[in-house]
């Protein structure tokens, strides 16, 4: 039978009084601690017996320190005289025992406690908490101004849809840990100096976690909603896997050889910064070499022109120009999708091939789909924003706007034409019906009234 045995222990620093009672009860069983880790403590048989155990915060030394320090050996040294024997050590923490039940406590003075956990709590939970709290905010920012362009490209990106409420749940649990802490530190110092009493901190790593369970639960979603394939995905986040894991057995490796800490520092975070950039570039060239990413679309040959060689797609057009009218000329019919659970973006084009086939009537249309009315309306007032009049130097105005016309023969709730002031109406026009709004383009076939209600009747919702 192992004499040995490693046990889970979901705990925080600063459960100090649960930690105690834990290794209190391991004890009684017969198991004294021996090592601790982050989330897994290392127990050796001992004969079952009634400790007394001292959790004691170390906010001098971090993991990159050579242990002991100077100040972990004295202080151990210190304790010892008294009669408390060290258990295990971790950098920022110090487990002793005794089998004194009258020993006398190993921290004293409320005050400095409360002073030297909240040092602990500074360096373990507010200043790296704050850090990504800066991060949350510079990409929500980011999120901000991208929808601030176009609204359209952001609403109809699954990823960014789904991945901005990741970035709000990180910055909630950001938020939680650090909060608690301040309000720890301001009730437990005013108790300290007034009532001579300690108050344990009860911070709620629970509620940050789940949060954080959420925001990776999210961040899934997301990635199954992108243009890029789930294995991309996965190739990113063994990146990171390779190069915290990298980091990790560097600096642990640096830190038994008596590395300085800023030495061992510096060297963790170059080689963390140097695989995650050389993964990152390599997957970069391996998804733009295999064209990742890219929207799938029916080939149906190849033509030559300006001396490249060009696809013929033959994807399925709900329009296309042979609705409307007879033509000989050969096609290329290509449609792109992009999709979120808030619009759904389909952009479809009919081209002739050239140069054979210049001059054959053309065809572009986009469908915005939602079932949302708030977004309809943004999608609505983007692309009638688009198209402006311009007012030159000597104040004359180039009008090139959308104006309101007839949407009863389409059967649409609205519907507009393209005006620009050198040509006049051109065939450019936007059709709205509840849930839809699509944007319908002709080049070289300038649409009858017949043509233009068909071609409403095939792009409407029920069609």
């Amino acid at each position: 039978m192992s004499r040995t045995k490693r046990l889970f222990v979901p705990l925080s620093p600063y459960d100090q009084q649960a930690m105690e009672t834990l290794l209190e009860r391991q004890a009684a069983q017969g198991w004294l601690l021996t090592q601790t880790g982050n989330w897994i403590w290392t127990f050796t048989e001992i004969q079952p017996q009634s400790l007394q155990f001292a959790v004691t915060c170390f906010s001098r030394a971090s993991e990159y320190d050579p242990l002991p320090t100077d100040e972990q050996q004295d202080k151990e040294a210190l304790c010892a005289q008294s009669g408390w024997h060290l258990a295990a050590r971790r950098h920022d923490l110090q487990i002793f025992y005794t089998a004194d039940a009258d020993a006398l406590p190993l921290e004293t003075d409320p005050v400095v406690r409360v002073e030297n956990l909240y040092r602990t709590m500074v360096r373990l939970t507010i200043r790296p908490r704050l850090i990504t709290l800066v991060l949350c905010l510079f990409w929500m920012g980011k999120y901000w101004l991208d929808f601030r362009q176009d609204a359209i490209r952001f609403l109809s990106d699954g990823f960014d849809v789904l991945s901005l409420p990741v970035w709000l749940l990180l910055l909630v649990a950001c938020m939680v840990e650090p909060i608690a802490c301040l309000v720890w530190h301001r009730r437990a110092k005013h108790a300290a100096e007034e009532s001579g009493l300690f108050l344990s901190p009860r911070i709620p790593t629970r509620v940050s976690w789940v949060l954080v369970g959420a925001a990776i639960l999210l961040l899934c979603l997301a990635a199954f909603g992108s243009t890029l394939p789930p294995q991309w995905y996965l190739a990113w986040l063994l990146i990171c896997v390779v190069a915290i894991g990298g980091g990790t057995l560097l600096r642990n490796h640096l830190q038994r050889q008596d590395i300085p800490a800023g030495l061992n520092k510096t060297a963790t975070g170059f080689l963390v910064l140097a695989v995650y950039m050389v993964g990152i570039v390599v997957l970069l060239a391996v998804s733009l070499g295999s064209r990742l990413g890219q929207p799938d679309h029916v080939v149906a040959g190849s033509y030559e022109q300006n001396g490249h060689t060009r696809e013929i797609y033959n994807d399925p057009l709900p329009l296309t120009v042979e609705d409307l009218t007879e033509t000989d000329a050969t096609y290329s019919r290509e449609a792109t999708t992009y999709a979120s659970p808030l619009l759904r973006r389909s952009l479809y084009e009919q081209s002739p091939v050239v140069p054979q086939y210049a001059g054959a009537p053309t065809l572009w249309y986009t469908i915005y789909d939602t079932d949302f009315t708030f977004v309809q309306d943004m999608v609505v007032h983007q692309l009638l924003a688009e198209h402006q009049d311009e007012v030159n130097e000597d104040g004359t105005v180039l009008q090139d706007s959308y104006f309101s016309i007839d949407p009863a023969p389409y059967g649409a709730q609205a519907a507009y034409q393209l005006q620009r002031s050198s040509l006049g109406p051109v065939p450019m026009y936007l059709l709205c019906w509840p849930g839809r709004v699509v944007e319908l383009q002709f080049a070289y076939l300038i649409p009858t009234e017949e043509q233009l209600t068909k071609a409403s009747s095939l792009l409407a919702p029920s069609a």
